[in-house]
């Protein structure tokens, strides 16, 4: 047992010293590695034990920067944003698909949205970790300020220039769901220092004993928040079991379309033929179609057209609703253009529909997709000749609020579309 013991510490400070030593390319293939693999650790995979590995490396290097005087926040910054990119590139690629819709228009941005998307979002990281040298202490201390240094990185990308906080580090402590009870209390921010925190404990494990006297301590620390966050969350959730409403019954219809049949409008037709058969489907759990659902729940991006300009639709959606029954649907709505505009007051919308296709409820989305639903510097970037991936001139127009939809037979509920879920849970 001590022999082995003795060579696997023997082989940690020899990995430690290897990455503190890096420069150049091998600092920054480091980096990158760890920001790969890191990825691993979101969903769908949920691998964050893998965190305990990539996390340290970090560590090291910006241990290895101090040596560096002046150039040391340089370094910092090149690590982090060398980190960032390679976990962007991992955890984004599949945005590339979007730019396939419509090849002819957007085939030759798919590298851009795919490379230079996450060069960009990887700057905030870079900013994050730039800080690290002005916060670095030795021993066991530097952990915090190393968490520090890469949640303030991640806060500034969920909130600048509107934000784009997807896979912000906290959320890898989402499943199991025990452990994201904590965000309850204290947001995904401090769960991101929290992640940030326990995953770079391991670092200390190869320092010097004039560093840290126990330096197995801070793992042991680490280990002993996860089991605390745990154990909050079973408690947290046994006091607050999941209540069901008596009388709701909701049918929700994933119809599987092709991306480019939703802005197509001769693809109108085929899209109503089959919301229509598949919503009306009778199943064993549903031997009576919709006549026993209260609530049809149709896709944020439903139409390949304006529904309230069609009446044909709205008579379709009509007819397929037994009377009781509401229809809450995804739908780009028109509304006049703004005094002195060019283009149309177009919003991404939500609509609750009755069994006569009457409107109930409206919500327009709040939080937009920056170059998916409109542009930075809009009328700037569309003289240059460049559009965003909606194709709508002067881009979708933003809701002046959020609050809860009234939903006839329902509770109220607070309405969420697409990237606003991601963007909402930072706030």
């Amino acid at each position: 047992m001590w022999p082995a013991r003795a060579t696997a510490a023997m082989t940690s400070k020899r990995l430690m010293h290897a990455v503190t030593r890096a420069r150049g390319r091998r600092r920054a293939g480091i980096a990158l590695a760890a920001g790969a693999l890191s990825a691993l650790a979101q969903a769908p995979i949920h691998l964050w034990p893998i965190l305990f590995l990539t996390l340290p490396l970090l560590v090291w290097l910006i241990d290895g920067a101090q040596a560096e005087g002046r150039r040391a926040v340089l370094s910092c910054a090149f690590t982090g944003w060398c980190f960032g990119f390679g976990y962007f590139v991992a955890c984004f690629y599949w945005a590339g698909h979007a730019f396939l819709v419509d090849v002819e228009t957007f085939g030759w941005l798919m590298p851009v949205g795919v490379i230079g998307g996450p060069a960009y979002i990887a700057l905030y990281t870079a900013v994050g970790f730039a800080c690290a040298p002005l916060l670095w202490v030795r021993g066991a201390a530097r952990i915090f300020s190393f968490a520090l240094a890469l949640t303030a990185g991640e806060w500034l990308r969920g909130h600048a220039l509107t934000g784009f906080p997807w896979n912000a580090l906290g959320y890898v402590l989402a499943s199991p769901v025990e452990l994201a009870q904590a965000a309850s209390v204290i947001g995904i921010w401090g769960l991101t220092f929290v992640a940030a925190a326990v995953f770079a404990s391991p670092a200390t494990l190869t320092d010097d004993r004039t560093d840290v006297t126990r330096p197995w301590l801070p793992l042991l620390c680490a280990i002993a928040a996860l089991v605390a966050l745990a154990g909050f969350g079973w408690l947290r959730l046994s006091r607050m079991p999941t209540h069901l409403v008596d009388g709701v019954a909701l049918r929700i219809m994933q119809p599987n379309l092709q991306q480019d049949s939703k802005f197509n409008y001769s693809a109108k037709a085929a899209v109503m033929s089959q919301y229509i058969a598949l919503s009306s489907r009778e199943t064993a759990a549903r031997p009576r179609g919709l006549r026993d659902v209260t609530h049809l729940i149709w896709p944020e991006s439903a139409f390949p057209f304006y529904l309230t300009t069609e009446p044909d639709a709205l008579a379709q959606i009509a007819s397929l609703l037994p009377e009781g029954t509401v229809l809450v649907t995804g739908a780009d709505r028109v509304g006049a253009p703004p005094l002195g505009a060019a283009s149309s007051d177009t919003h991404t919308s939500i609509y609750v529909l009755d069994h006569r296709g009457s409107v109930l409820a409206l919500y327009d989305k709040v939080h937009l997709v920056p170059f998916g639903e409109y542009l930075p510097f809009q009328n700037f970037l569309e003289r240059l000749g460049l559009q965003q991936l909606t194709k709508v001139t002067g881009g979708i127009i933003a809701g002046d609020r959020r609050e809860p939809m009234a939903l006839p037979g329902a509770p109220p509920a607070l309405p969420l579309l697409c990237y606003e879920v991601a963007a909402q849970s930072d706030q």
